[in-house]
């Protein structure tokens, strides 16, 4: 998954970081990440040439109301309450199938969009495309089936009208970070995240990412790379 908002989570998820990154990297990354949220954004220009889709390992297809229960069986830390949201919010899903077992999922969305591990809102520009989050099962990583996914996702927004697609990535996923840079093209356009402080959280944003009281705004490239927004909110 491209950002996941706790290295702790549920055991199921801690367990699949450690295999990620190490159990050293996760003892010495954990203190941090508690006090502080850090995500890269990234973006890929959709008008140059894109790389051509690679074959698909799994069946694609788009996911609805009636796989809800196929959705919670990929990853249990997503309720139903919030899978629906999701699709209320206008946010579009892609399953990978092998059989009939849902082993890849993907979200995106054309508009604003609420990130649970940012804990609010982030609203792209109106011709860019935002990758919410995947998560792809444990036992089929490794075979390409979210490198796949990306590039499917590039050529279908640029049919769509897009001129970029974003993506955040957790500071410390060194493997998502790889994949974002080397293999999708996608350069570093800013950061944003929050810091901890008890009962409030001071959130921050850099670059092309802007703060507000309804959350975190795309802007057009030209602001100063130095730039950097501070605002402080409650924790919910």
């Amino acid at each position: 998954m491209i950002a996941w908002g706790t290295l702790r989570g549920t055991g199921g998820r801690a367990v699949e970081v450690i295999r990620l990154v190490g159990l050293r990297r996760v003892l010495a990354t954990e203190p941090r990440w508690m006090m502080q949220r850090k995500f890269l954004a990234f973006a890929r220009d959709l008008t140059t040439p894109l790389p051509p889709v690679p074959l698909d390992p799994v069946i694609r297809r788009t996911l609805g109301p009636g796989d809800v229960a196929a959705l919670r069986d990929l990853d249990p830390t997503l309720s139903a309450d919030e899978i629906r949201r999701r699709w209320r919010d206008g946010q579009h899903a892609e399953g990978g199938w092998e059989g009939d077992r849902l082993v890849y999922v993907r979200w995106e969305a054309r508009g604003p969009a609420y990130l649970r591990y940012l804990g609010c809102w982030l609203r792209p520009l109106p011709t860019d495309l935002l990758v919410v989050d995947e998560f792809t099962h444990p036992r089929t990583r490794g075979r390409g089936i979210s490198t796949v996914a990306s590039f499917r996702s590039l050529h279908r927004a640029r049919d769509a009208g897009c001129r970029r697609s974003l993506a955040l990535v957790a500071w410390w996923n060194r493997s998502a970070l790889r994949v974002t840079r080397d293999h999708m093209g996608r350069r570093l356009v800013g950061t944003v995240g929050y810091w901890n402080l008890g009962v409030t959280r001071r959130y921050f944003a850099t670059g092309e990412l802007r703060l507000d009281r309804d959350g975190v705004s795309v802007s057009p490239a030209d602001v100063a790379p130095g730039f950097m927004d501070v605002i402080d909110t409650p924790r919910r």
